[in-house]
């Protein structure tokens, strides 16, 4: 069972990344780095840290690596391997365990984990939400599905990455609950931004709006969290991108047309049309990329509701 002190790797440094790595530092574990990104490394050197640009370096030696990758294709990559490099599939040592705090889709969690159960390795699908700010401070929410028998294995290292974890039993699980939690984030973000238009045509100010709507029903994350830290104030800063955001309304879409699984047992996928607002959210994100490149922050959606400022 890895514990603080023992040695662990965290791959992918961005900026959820990045957060995690200083973090573990911070609370005493032995932190060893992979990212491919020559400045990512250049910067974390100017730190005092040292990040390989491949796990290779290390991987045999540590006793969990934590992944934190922004796309399925990424973690197929780092797990499984391409044409530049094997994967940790075939190179971590027997009994590490993997904890994939990457969002990506259930069908390439349960891959991940096939992979590395035949090396005699453990997964953990375990998506979180919070931010780069929550990751620095170990506040994140963790969606975590796997054993209960793994999970109790990682239960030192989750416990400092994190304040709160929702378990789910089946590998896939978790990433159902974090792609449909961030549906919900790019539902209420454009909804938002259409009643902020619209109250200040008739003369209400948006801190005002958000008074009401924060101390009423109508109230979530996005009026409680993102439109006073980064949009009220043109921040624009999270560190979470429109093509982040892009990528998991669609594999949100790709639940809906396939199935829970993507591989529904009896070839019967749910159908897109039965969701008219899931369709038009999806509509909307990606109609979003002629206004906002990729790069932007993805909370800019919150402008695209016909508000004036």
């Amino acid at each position: 069972m890895p514990t603080s002190g023992a040695p662990v790797g965290v791959v992918g440094l961005g900026s959820m990344g990045s957060g995690v790595f200083e973090l573990l530092v911070e609370r005493g574990w032995n932190v060893r780095g992979c990212d491919r990104a020559a400045a990512v490394r250049a910067a974390f050197a100017e730190r005092g840290h040292s990040v390989e640009p491949d796990f290779a370096a290390w991987c045999r030696d540590v006793d969990a690596i934590v992944l934190s990758l922004p796309s399925r294709g990424a973690v197929a990559s780092v797990v499984c391997g391409d044409a530049t490099r094997p994967g940790l599939a075939m190179c971590v040592k027997r009994g590490c365990l993997v904890i994939d705090c990457s969002t990506t889709t259930p069908g390439m969690a349960r891959r991940a984990a096939a992979a590395l159960r035949e090396r005699g390795a453990d997964y953990l699908d375990a998506p979180v939400s919070g931010g780069a700010a929550s990751a620095r401070s170990g506040t994140l929410t963790m969606m975590l599905a796997g054993s209960e028998a793994v999970r109790t294995r990682g239960s030192a290292l989750i416990g400092d990455m994190t304040k709160r974890v929702i378990f789910f039993d089946e590998v896939g699980e978790a990433q159902v609950a974090k792609l449909l939690n961030n549906l919900l984030v790019a539902v209420h973000l454009r909804a938002l931004g259409e009643a902020s238009a619209i109250a200040q045509r008739w003369g209400v100010e948006e801190e005002s709006l958000l008074s009401a709507v924060n101390a009423s029903s109508g109230r979530s994350a996005v009026s409680e969290v993102n439109f006073p830290r980064w949009i009220l104030n043109d921040a624009f800063d999270s560190g979470f991108s429109m093509k982040l955001m892009r990528k998991d309304v669609e594999a949100a879409m790709d639940l809906a047309r396939e199935g829970v699984y993507g591989d529904h047992e009896d070839g019967e996928g749910l159908d897109a049309e039965r969701f008219p607002l899931l369709a038009k959210t999806g509509e909307l994100w990606c109609d979003s990329l002629t206004r906002l490149d990729d790069e932007a922050d993805f909370n800019r959606m919150g402008r695209l509701g016909g508000s004036s400022r």
